[in-house]
């Protein structure tokens, strides 16, 4: 029996150069030839699973799999066929089987998260197996699969019609997507479990994941794992809030959709149990609000706060003559509609006014309290 094994390895090394010079000849011809992009993707997995046991031809296939290998970006994954994307998927299970730089294992993931959402259905079953067999078998997969997800969801939102060229472009299935990520297997351990039901919170409410009738994504899934949302959440309040509100969450201008993603996360989870959550957000935002320094605030920044959103802010105390006109413009459209017209004189009369009455009480503060 060992003889056949050892005859059936040096079989497939044997295929090792014709995989080699079939996978090169295919990236060479990845902008001009029609389905070259599957002939590569089936080249690789080919010498993938060679790879497995041989050293050299591991080498020669890991170059294939680097981040900023010409199969591996979006531009190739928009033009696959059925066929170039099932070479793409098993492509995907053979090097995630091997031990890959985590780079590398992004990658990989990346092209998984792609067709699990948006190729023809029986290529997004494929896909969406491949990611469950794969964090099933290696749950420290489990972590870079849902950012994976996460960078996918925020690049869909950003640019909608990046993908437009694959069959399901136009109704993504993000949710399956997902719970093929958080689909948790019968010897997965609780705690395993739990964390990548922490990390994927915010992504669960992002609002492409549609809710099936009252229940979010994130609950749902967490049943399907045989836990209890409310109990989650009461146990790990801290870590649920501090992946809900990111320190950055300041600064964030939500083209990706993950700012308003992250109220609804934190809505919802307060539902759930609000005690611990109330308190371990009004603690967090405390905590952020620390890091912004009171004093170094300006009038100018404190205007534009209270500026309504979708209104420009410009200082009508200003010299700049451009500014005066900007403002007197901006208030000319204001008053459009209103009874009694706003004019740009009335603005500069009550900004001279509070900006006196600031003095005034900064001379008074000044004195100690004393007239």
């Amino acid at each position: 029996m060992r003889q056949f094994a050892d005859a059936a390895v040096v079989g497939a090394q044997a295929l090792a150069p014709l995989a080699t010079r079939a996978l090169d000849k295919a990236v060479a011809a990845l902008p001009t030839a029609a389905a070259a992009e599957g002939d590569g993707f089936a080249a690789l997995a080919l010498l993938l699973r060679i790879a497995a046991t041989d050293a050299p031809t591991a080498e020669a296939a890991g170059k294939h799999l680097a981040p900023s290998a010409p199969l591996l970006q979006d531009r190739v994954l928009v033009k696959l066929n059925d066929a170039g994307a099932h070479a793409a998927v098993a492509m995907a299970q053979a090097a995630l089987r091997l031990a890959l730089p985590a780079a590398t294992t992004a990658a990989v993931l990346h092209v998984l998260a792609v067709l699990a959402a948006f190729a023809a259905w029986p290529v997004r079953r494929a896909a969406r197996a491949a990611l469950t067999a794969a964090v099933t078998a290696s749950p420290a997969l489990g972590s870079a699969a849902v950012a994976s997800l996460r960078e996918l969801v925020g690049q869909a939102q950003q640019t909608p019609d990046k993908w437009a060229a694959l069959p399901a472009a136009a109704k993504p299935d993000v949710n399956a997507a997902v719970g093929a990520v958080l689909r948790m297997g019968a010897g997965t351990p609780a705690d395993v479990a739990t964390a990548r039901l922490l990390q994927a919170v915010v992504l669960c409410h992002h609002a492409l994941l549609e809710a099936v009738g009252s229940a979010t994504p994130w609950k749902r899934y967490v049943k399907r794992a045989g836990l209890v949302p409310a109990d989650v959440v009461a146990a790990h309040a801290r870590a649920l809030v501090d992946q809900i509100v990111p320190e950055d969450v300041l600064v964030s201008d939500d083209k990706d959709g993950f700012r308003a993603a992250s109220l609804r996360a934190l809505t919802a989870v307060a539902t759930l149990a609000p005690g611990p959550v109330v308190a371990e957000a009004l603690a967090r935002v405390n905590a952020l609000a620390q890091a912004v320094d009171a004093a170094e605030l300006t009038d100018f920044d404190l205007a534009v706060f209270r500026t309504e959103p979708g209104q420009l802010y410009v200082d009508v105390l200003s010299k700049n003559k451009d500014g005066n006109e900007a403002a007197a413009e901006q208030l000319a459209r204001r008053s459009r509609g209103r009874h009694t017209p706003y004019s740009y004189e009335d603005e500069l009369w009550e900004a001279q006014v509070r900006r006196e009455l600031a003095a005034k009480k900064k001379e008074v503060l000044a004195g100690g309290g004393a007239h």
